[in-house]
């Protein structure tokens, strides 16, 4: 066997060993108790939007990439990866396992990779910024200081600006 089928073979040995011990150790009245305390239709919902959030983000980074829609997938396959990666990893090490999924599955050069992926993370910047300005609008006037206004027009100009130097610039990756 390979060296790459060895470790698909270890790989999958130590996680069905782990599963088989959480299974072990696992409290089954008070699981069986919390799945039928579960809302259902919350529960869906919770995951439709999670998997079109998903979905939308990819597609996002797939256009700020200027990557042809065939390969859209890549983009959502590294898009899980990044989160994956991020969950089990320090220093949300997964946006460097995206950079370089998408780099090697889509075969785009490494510097667009990382370009776009940067890209990517401005335009969730400006979102982000946007949607802190809307709850804090929401809420009156005292969540709203002089300071955080500015900070979070800051934010907004900062990342738009970037964005807009960036695409402005053409695809110079």
């Amino acid at each position: 066997m390979t060296q790459k089928r060895w470790m698909v073979v270890l790989g999958t040995a130590v996680s069905l060993i782990l599963l088989v011990v959480m299974l072990i150790k696992l409290d089954w009245p008070t699981f069986r108790d919390a799945i039928q305390r579960v809302s259902w239709p919350w529960l869906v919902l919770a995951g439709t939007v999670t998997v079109g959030g998903t979905l939308l983000r990819a597609l996002r980074w797939t256009l700020i990439a200027g990557a042809p829609a065939g390969q859209f997938r890549f983009f959502c396959h590294a898009t899980n990866l990044g989160y994956l990666g991020s969950a089990v990893l320090p220093a949300r090490a997964g946006e460097a396992l995206r950079m370089v999924s998408i780099s090697r599955t889509a075969d785009l050069p490494m510097s667009q990779a990382v370009t776009s992926a940067v890209l990517d993370r401005l335009a969730d910047l400006a979102m982000l910024a946007i949607a802190m300005f809307i709850v804090a609008a929401t809420h009156g006037t005292d969540m709203l200081s002089r300071e955080v206004s500015l900070g979070i027009f800051t934010l907004i100009g900062v990342s738009l600006a970037a964005l807009l130097m960036f695409l402005h610039k053409g695809r110079g990756y």
